[in-house]
């Protein structure tokens, strides 16, 4: 037990899945919840939604436990936790119960969510998600969050069909960016029945805002409306083969998106293995160069901006750099009468708690993201 939190679970064992015996384990656990709060410090149960977690790599549940308690310490909830190996060759469903408490400095209090771990062997895999269901705490929203690549089969298309909202990751992807495309489509045909979100995209926000926010300053929206081309670099480790990474793409979905850009036909690839894609607004065309570079590493990113008059002569560059090691992201402009003014701001990329929380706060779609994904499915669908 640290000082902010501990796990407390009925039974280190994990018994034969049975929704009965699950419910008597949480009454119990609180009961003995209740008895310890009578003789040291006062317990409150909380909970505020269904979080059910899948995770498809077995060994990986470990790694869970420290995410989990740093979710539930801001949002209380009921978790079910969920592992599945359907080529074993026995046929098991076990469960088990545990509570997740956060302490309150200054309060004397704790608030504890409740923790169901269900592992599925074998054919039981199948059932995993009707097993699952009777468990939701009812009138919650349910968000799934998929640990893995979801496949049109069980125990995805289950728990999918009972969910309010779905968070992926599509860097888990063998080939993510073309996993974009299957992704916008999945989100356009499921649009009434359910809300997705990608953490790959929620590791974009603080980059976007920042470049939204040059939009923003008067200086600046005059040379910006001159915008000609944009040069998108990133790690060559993230590339997808021969496509830019998902990241990359994304950032151009939503540039198209916001903006109001027309694709057009013209995509060419360089010899530097470049990606080159020509869009329209208005009569004006606008060049997109997404670059693989060695230089850049993690979640490194690169943005070059160049702006042009109507004669072609280039009037600014701005040049805004994500940098990981160094935790900031990086602003440089350079124009006819300032000669590289440069700006830093501290920027640190999220760790997977913070990921999830900012998600669990969109209420609905978030349409930006949809829209964004939409255009660009259109765009690797076209390459």
């Amino acid at each position: 037990m640290t000082a902010s939190n501990t796990i407390i679970t009925t039974d280190n064992m994990m018994k034969p899945f049975d929704q009965r015996t699950i419910e008597r384990d949480i009454r119990e656990l609180w009961k003995e919840k209740e008895q310890d709060a009578a003789s040291k410090k006062a317990t409150m149960r909380a909970c505020v939604s269904n979080l059910l977690i899948y995770e498809d790599q077995q060994d990986e549940i470990g790694s869970l436990t420290e995410t989990i308690i740093d979710i539930t310490r801001h949002h209380p909830c009921r978790v079910i936790v969920m592992s599945s190996q359907p080529n074993a060759i026995t046929n098991k469903l076990e469960a088990g119960v545990s509570a997740v408490c956060s302490y309150i400095p200054g309060r004397g209090k704790q608030i504890c969510s409740e923790q169901i771990m269900i592992n599925a062997e074998g054919d039981t895999v199948k059932r995993l998600a009707a097993s699952v269901m009777p468990l939701f705490v009812s009138d919650l929203p349910v968000t799934l969050w998929w640990r893995g690549m979801p496949v049109d089969a069980q125990p995805f298309s289950g728990l999918l069909s009972c969910a309010d909202r779905v968070i992926l990751d599509s860097s888990y992807s063998n080939r993510p960016t073309i996993f974009l495309s299957v992704l916008a489509t999945l989100v356009r045909e499921r649009f009434k029945e359910v809300a997705f979100s990608d953490i790959n995209w929620s590791r974009l926000t603080q980059l976007r805002s920042h470049l939204a926010g040059l939009f923003d300053v008067p200086d600046l929206l005059a040379y910006l409306r001159d915008l000609s081309k944009i040069t998108i670099e990133f790690p060559a480790a993230k590339a997808d083969q021969d496509l830019a990474s998902p990241q990359a793409m994304l950032l151009v979905g939503w540039f198209m998106s916001r903006l109001g850009w027309g694709l057009t036909e013209d995509i060419l690839r360089s010899r530097t293995g470049a990606t080159i894609l020509k869009f329209l607004r208005g009569e004006r065309e606008i060049t997109v160069e997404m670059m693989p570079s060695a230089k850049l590493v993690d979640q490194d990113l690169k943005l070059t901006l160049t702006m042009t008059d109507n004669t072609g002569w280039q009037e600014a560059r701005i040049v805004v750099s994500r940098n990981y090691a160094q935790n900031a992201i990086e602003t440089k402009l350079e124009t006819p009468t300032i000669c590289w003014l440069k700006n830093v701001a501290r920027y640190e990329m999220p760790k997977e708690a913070e990921l999830i929380l900012n998600e669990l706060e969109i209420l609905g779609h978030d349409v930006i993201y949809e829209n964004a994904l939409e255009c660009a499915g259109q765009i690797i669908d076209k390459m």
